[in-house]
């Protein structure tokens, strides 16, 4: 290709590539950041949005939100530790994660056949349908108990499908004619207009109609008291006979015939024909001859099982039908209408796994609870078509922010506005800067809104500090009830002075772990170690019921890792501070051998090497005679879930212990 060529090329390819939804991402990435930016981690482990201080999560942490807790096995049941610190902005991380995956779905190939990712997030992400006049839909899903029969699943869509559809008389209708026929020798006054309707025999058996249930649908509809339209619709005369017209047209007889004529209300044979032709046709060839008129289309679809395994025996997916409501249907009442249209083929759908489409009518259905549930799954869902993967704790809080209130909001102005005001937050700033500055700083004016600027962003603007990091907020919570000083006390001399262990031993009772240990392992010691460094190897027997009662699985577990941590936190013969010896000492107590170990009673824990196996750390306690001994905390992680946790125990000896004797 010459250099021109090349370029016309490049800009075809490019047009064919990313067609109209080449701005899309970047306006996902807008409202994301604008919802999620000033998101962060509060001092107490909680996810809090800085305007009003609200509270969007209790814990950030991917294991308090396990499928036990909620997630309906939307992610994997492995233990994470997210790592988080106060005042982390995880919002923003979030938004741009996601944002991220927008960007991608740019890559994926366009087909007319399958939805695109990228729209698909975008529905996802605006929680239903934005304009009051959208179409609603709804999954249904068919009963188990096709599984029984071959081809079972395949009928039953097909008998749902043929229940719930709409069926206008023009679908099955191939031809319409008015002939001139004066009528004689009957007592009625007929028009001479008599109207055709050709219908294919092929057709209405393959619908499963008869000529007599088309008639009655007919006359049913024709009837005063069903007709809704403000139109005078005269009385009509319906019947089905053998129509020369139709033979002529249809070869072997393959074709039947309707006529319609109107009893004769006036004797102007023009105005007849105008009512026919204008009226009654139109009229008759929009009406529902079987199904309901609320649902225009019901598909039949496919869907895929998650995390199926190609060596998994049976079908990877299920079918089942996504209904579509109609413009005669009322859209606050299209779930309950479909449940009650479905009566009759009730026990052929899987009602627990059915569901209507939008959030919000879910939400009214089965409550906020099932909606989260099926968001989360939805987003992961429309993530993964993009060929992204996101950490589960950005889907989890994406969720947790369009549904702070009680409720979806969805992802644009309207959303947020609509956010702020349950929370009772007046932000007319981050609203202007969202869309239509000119149009919210007037409104914001005459009704005379302050903005407190509590965001990142609000802040920064106007020059002052925002409420994360080191400006975030935090509470001091003392109660001085039972720990009266003696005297007054000089804080900085206090915090200044060198406290030796057998002095804190004396002047300092831990009576709970909560006040010494860090936020990765918060367990209450069953004694403290000054408890042990003064008592040695007696009054350390506790009985098994007892640690049991005290500790669970997750604190076990808990512990392991902040012994890691710690062993790994300082540098080789470097003393353990006072909260970190705490934490050792109470490992130590389930150590097989801690008698043996602590011997005459212990002065310091140190990090050392260990003696048999180079370059491997291992924690060295000094007792009071000088001596140094070297102990695993494997060992007594061990120990520890064979008391707790037998099943457990095994495991971990066969990843930690194997072929070791440890010490």
């Amino acid at each position: 290709l010459n250099p021109l060529e090349c370029f016309v090329h490049s800009l075809t390819t490019r047009d064919s590539s990313f067609s109209d939804n080449a701005d899309l991402p970047g306006t996902l990435t807008r409202r994301l950041m604008f919802f999620m930016r000033d998101l962060c981690i509060g001092y107490d482990g909680t996810v809090r949005n800085a305007y009003g201080n609200q509270l969007v999560q209790f814990s950030y942490n991917i294991e308090d939100t396990s499928p036990s807790n909620g997630t309906d096995g939307c992610f994997d049941g492995s233990a994470y530790a997210s790592g988080a610190i106060g005042c982390q902005p995880v919002g923003s991380l979030a938004a741009c994660a996601i944002s991220e995956a927008a960007y991608s779905a740019l890559d994926q190939p366009i087909s007319a056949l399958e939805a695109s990712p990228l729209l698909n997030l975008k529905k996802v992400l605006e929680c239903g349908v934005k304009k009051s006049s959208g179409d609603k839909t709804a999954s249904l899903f068919l009963s188990k108990k096709f599984g029984r029969w071959t081809h079972g699943f395949e009928y039953g869509a097909l008998e749902v499908q043929s229940h719930l559809e709409r069926l206008l008389f023009s679908d099955i209708v191939s031809t319409v004619m008015i002939f001139f026929s004066p009528q004689t020798g009957t007592l009625t006054h007929s028009s001479p207009w008599v109207c055709h309707f050709h219908i294919c025999k092929e057709i209405a058996k393959r619908r499963r109609l008869s000529v007599h249930s088309i008639i009655d649908a007919l006359y049913m509809n024709c009837n005063p008291n069903q007709v809704k339209q403000k139109i005078n619709l005269p009385k009509l005369q319906i019947t089905s006979k053998d129509c020369n017209v139709a033979d002529m047209q249809k070869e072997n007889n393959a074709a039947f015939c309707i006529t319609v004529t109107t009893v004769e209300s006036s004797r102007n044979s023009c105005v007849q024909l105008d009512t026919l032709q204008d009226m009654v046709i139109p009229f008759l060839l929009g009406t529902v001859i079987k199904g309901f008129s609320e649902f225009k289309k019901v598909d039949i679809l496919w869907k895929d099982r998650p995390n199926v395994s190609r060596f998994h025996k049976g079908s990877s997916g299920e079918l089942y039908l996504r209904v579509h409501m109609s413009e005669n249907c009322d859209r606050t009442k299209f779930w309950i209408i479909l449940m009650n249209n479905c009566l009759q083929i009730m026990d052929m759908i899987d009602w627990e796994h059915s569901h209507p489409d939008d959030i919000h009518d879910m939400s009214l259905a089965y409550g906020i609870d099932v909606a989260w549930k099926y968001f989360l799954s939805s987003l992961k869902s429309a993530i993964s078509d993009t060929g992204k993967t996101i950490l589960p704790e950005h889907l989890l809080l994406a969720a947790d922010c369009l549904s702070a209130t009680g409720e979806f909001v969805s992802l644009n102005a309207k959303g947020l506005t609509q956010q702020r005001k349950h929370t009772s937050v007046s932000s007319p700033f981050t609203q202007a800067c969202f869309s239509n500055p000119g149009d919210c700083f007037i409104k914001a004016a005459k009704m005379g809104v302050v903005d407190d600027l509590q965001g990142g962003i609000d802040a920064l603007s106007w020059g002052t500090v925002p409420s994360m990091g080191t400006g975030g907020r935090f509470d001091i919570l003392y109660s001085g009830k039972g720990h009266e000083l003696a005297k007054p006390e000089d804080v900085y001399t206090l915090l200044g002075s060198h406290i030796n262990s057998r002095e804190q031993n004396v002047k300092v009772k831990v009576t709970d772990g909560h006040d010494r240990m860090s936020d990765r392992c918060r367990i209450q010691p069953l004694c403290t170690y000054g408890d042990i460094a003064a008592k040695g190897r007696k009054n350390l027997e506790i009985s098994i019921s007892k640690l049991r009662s005290v500790f669970s699985l997750k604190d076990i577990l808990k512990l392991s890792r902040e012994l890691k941590y710690i062993l790994h936190k300082y540098p080789i013969n470097h003393r353990l501070s006072d909260m970190d010896k705490s934490i050792v000492m109470m490992a130590l107590y389930f150590h097989p051998r801690r008698n043996e170990k602590i011997g005459t009673g212990f002065q310091e824990i140190k990090v050392g090497c260990h003696t048999e196996h180079e370059n491997t750390r291992c924690f060295l306690l000094v007792r009071t005679d000088g001596t140094v001994e070297d102990f695993s905390y494997h060992k007594c992680v061990h120990h520890a879930l064979e008391i707790i946790s037998p099943s457990r125990a095994k495991t971990y000896q066969l990843r930690w212990l194997k072929g070791s004797e440890g010490k």
